[in-house]
């Protein structure tokens, strides 16, 4: 569970999205090494000059060792946070008139991210293709259901 103690071991070092309201639980209860990162606060990794495009996104890492500018050729707000947190996602490019996204979204607060941002990069419709594979987590089947629908 975040924030609970156990969770974040002594000598261990978190990185923590001080965004997000759970994160900042988990900041309050953190009792090691910690690098803290955000978009709205200030924080250890703070991404400013945030541009989204549909080829990509565009902004400054401000540390407090100086500015490091960043040009990714994958999109989205939520992916300025993945990126700062090593995440991965996937504009692929095959000469097509359309964009092909993939990206790894295995929750309903991630689907629900990424259809946002292929919402405001689209010019015509969404074709959305996901999947829940496995036999872990049926309760959100559903949920994302919902979501892509």
């Amino acid at each position: 569970m975040v924030g609970d103690k156990a969770n974040v071991k002594r000598g261990k070092c978190a990185v923590i999205n001080i965004d997000d309201e759970a994160g900042k639980t988990m900041l309050e209860h953190a009792d090691c090494r910690h690098l803290t990162y955000a978009i709205n606060n200030d924080a250890s990794l703070k991404a400013e000059n945030i541009q989204v495009l549909a080829s990509g996104a565009k902004f400054d890492i401000k540390t407090e060792h100086g500015v490091l500018p960043l040009d990714l050729k994958i999109t989205g707000i939520f992916n300025v946070y993945n990126v700062m947190a090593a995440a991965v996602f996937e504009l692929v490019r095959g000469g097509q008139d359309f964009a092909v996204i993939v990206d790894y979204a295995h929750t309903p607060d991630g689907l629900e991210n990424i259809l946002k941002t292929a919402h405001q990069i689209a010019k015509k419709r969404i074709i959305t293709v996901f999947g829940c594979g496995g036999d872990r987590d049926n309760t959100k089947r559903p949920i994302m259901g919902r979501i892509a629908g």
